[in-house]
């Protein structure tokens, strides 16, 4: 049985560093122009995806994290959401149901 090769990032840490100090909408709310370029231009060739970071004005990893969520089954991310909700934010209706 071989042995899988371990994957190197610091390539891709590099690529993203680099793609950091061009990009202007760094954390910034995704526009919708900005979603249907990513999805239309979307590629995994390291060359192509730092274009299209450079081109929103994002960092890879952001446009790659960004393509991943929006792949995510709905079902999925509302599971996700349920899971953060805690007793504090549920909406309680008395003190009792909120455990005083």
């Amino acid at each position: 049985m071989t042995k899988k090769k371990a994957y190197d990032y610091r390539e891709r840490q590099t690529r993203n560093d680099r793609s950091r100090s061009e990009a202007e909408n760094f954390m910034e709310p995704w526009t919708v122009e900005e979603v249907e370029t990513l999805e239309k231009e979307w590629d995994t060739d390291p060359v192509v995806l730092e274009a299209l970071a450079s081109l929103l004005g994002r960092t890879v990893e952001a446009c790659r994290q960004k393509h991943y969520d929006l792949r995510k089954r709905p079902e999925a991310v509302v599971e996700e959401k349920l899971r953060k909700v805690d007793k504090w934010t549920k909406g309680f209706t008395s003190l009792e149901d909120m455990g005083y």
